[in-house]
């Protein structure tokens, strides 16, 4: 997990002046720029990947069950979608390309 958890915090609790620091598209701190980090808010899904020219990451659970972080082999910037599962239903999933934008 690269996500500090005085962000994680600060994010949940609404308490970031521009929440974008945290979620996005990032390059991995850790990496000299090699690899990427997407981190995405999604209080309506159970499961988040994320997809990059046909390639699907899973993103795992990061400090909550709705806050997720893949892990991507790429340098930033890439377009990519998010592939969302579950909600309140359980079973229903939807891609949406980025920037944001709600499932139908």
């Amino acid at each position: 997990m690269t996500l500090a958890a005085a962000h994680l915090d600060l994010l949940l609790a609404n308490a970031l002046e521009n929440p974008y620091t945290v979620l996005g598209l990032h390059p991995h701190p850790e990496q000299s720029g090699n690899r990427a980090i997407v981190r995405v808010y999604r209080p309506d899904a159970n499961a988040v990947a994320v997809v990059v020219a046909g390639e699907t990451y899973p993103a795992q659970p990061v400090g909550h069950p709705h806050v997720f972080e893949a892990e991507i082999p790429l340098p930033v910037p890439f377009a990519y979608q998010l592939q969302l599962t579950g909600g309140q239903g359980g079973d229903r999933s939807c891609t949406i390309p980025m920037p944001l934008r709600n499932c139908p």
